[in-house]
């Protein structure tokens, strides 16, 4: 009877540890989320890269168009490897207009003048 009610009292003991120890867990996501804690460990020396846009060419095949430190990278994408295929300086874009039909249109013509 004593070792039912001791293992019954352990029993709950250790859930309450570990319904505090998951609510501490959530907490300190939260935390992170809330303060974007994941981008602070990026280095100011780093530049910033972005992926403009993609073209899908066949399966698991195609192009993207990064930006990276002011430059325009043409990379194409395979199953098994990425390979850059052109390197040029971001174009200067016109004001007014949609921002993504200029990227479409930019990503398009120099896809254009590498073929030529």
């Amino acid at each position: 009877m004593i070792l039912e009610t001791e293992l019954g009292s352990t029993t709950i003991k250790m859930f309450g540890s570990l319904m505090i120890v998951l609510g501490m867990i959530l907490v300190l996501f939260y935390l992170a989320r809330k303060l974007k804690l994941r981008s602070g460990f990026r280095s100011a020396a780093i530049p910033e890269m972005r992926l403009v846009e993609t073209l899908n060419l066949a399966p698991k095949r195609g192009l993207a168009l990064v930006e990276f430190s002011g430059q325009w990278l043409i990379v194409g994408i395979g199953a098994e490897n990425v390979s850059l295929i052109a390197k040029m300086d971001r174009p200067q874009t016109e004001e007014g207009g949609d921002r993504f039909d200029r990227r479409r249109r930019l990503f398009r013509d120099s896809c254009r003048r590498q073929d030529s």
